[in-house]
């Protein structure tokens, strides 16, 4: 199952052919396992339906929500997306809060459905078929603002706005990986599937991204090296979350202290520096007096994390 309107991952080309990311990637994925596959495009409403009712095997590619999981189980992930809210910038929105009681518009049967309903209640919904209904509500502003992956916002916003006439909201952002989604309770078909994206490698999805999308601002794995030691996932977090502190402490003979100079220094210190050294990495850390205002900050989300504990059950 792949979508037929969800340029650049997949959609129907010039030629009226099934064409994109998705689209090459599982031909890929074909070719390393030397197995046929078939791509049935419909609408993204319909292709949600045909993996729940078992009419196809895989869908393409999808975010995860917990209601999904009752009729079809994620495989690996594919490919990291970024969301944000867009408005015409003739409008006067500037946060999300300023949302609340106008309506924002995205496509029927996505992520942000249940999204929007639980965290932005105030805020009205509109959902559309595909991006053709909507672009005129836009315009004639009946509806306020749209969402969805920034990749594919910006490939419609080409395809039906005046670029130049159209804002990112900018305290408001959703970062979701497309997963690789199968028929529930099919062990047979899960091996297969992982068998062959196991065997995808991380030089072919940096070629398929620089393929289908060329605008290099929106690329997620531009940043990427075939030689890095962290996966996909990991990388992308960590590009994703660059904040990201450990916790020493300041009076930890040999281990974390200040020096003469008044600088942190010790063990933690140098295994930190080191392994930022390994993974190219800017991970800091944070300084406490004692190692339990440390361990508290750790536990509380202050901290990401904290060197040299020792094990115990609780």
């Amino acid at each position: 199952a792949t979508p037929s309107d969800l340029p650049p991952y997949s959609f129907i080309n010039a030629e009226n052919e099934i064409s994109g990311l998705f689209i090459d990637y599982w031909l890929l994925w074909s070719k390393k396992t030397d197995v046929k596959i078939q791509f049935i495009p419909s609408s993204w409403n319909e292709s949600i339906a045909n993996i729940k009712n078992k009419k196809v095997d895989i869908h393409s590619g999808l975010f995860k929500t917990s209601s999904r999981k009752e009729y079809l189980k994620y495989l690996k992930p594919i490919y990291n997306a970024n969301s944000h809210i867009f408005v015409l910038k003739n409008k006067k929105i500037n946060k999300i809060s300023e949302l609340n009681g106008k309506t924002l518009g995205f496509i029927k049967g996505t992520f942000f459905e249940k999204y929007f309903a639980k965290n932005y209640p105030l805020i009205h919904t509109k959902t559309y078929l595909d991006y053709k209904d909507f672009k005129n509500d836009v315009q004639d502003n009946k509806i306020d603002a749209f969402i969805d992956d920034d990749i594919i916002s910006w490939m419609n916003i080409i395809r039906y706005f005046d670029y130049n006439k159209v804002k990112k909201i900018e305290d408001f952002s959703l970062n979701k990986w497309f997963y690789a989604g199968i028929k529930k309770n099919d062990k047979n078909l899960e091996k297969i599937v992982l068998m062959g994206m196991n065997k995808i490698q991380k030089k072919d999805l940096i070629q398929l991204e620089k393929k289908w999308i060329l605008n290099k601002e929106l690329q997620s794995l531009s940043l990427l090296k075939e030689s890095d030691i962290l996966s996909i996932e990991e990388r992308t977090y960590l590009n994703n979350n660059s904040n990201i502190s450990l916790a020493l402490t300041k009076k930890w003979k040999g281990i974390s202290f200040y020096n003469e100079k008044m600088e942190i220094s010790g063990f933690h210190v140098d295994l930190l520096n080191q392994i930022n050294k390994n993974l190219n990495t800017k991970i800091g850390y944070k300084v406490f007096d004692t190692w339990s205002q440390a361990y508290n900050a750790s536990k509380s989300g202050e901290s990401n994390g904290i060197f040299g504990l020792s094990w115990r059950k609780e």
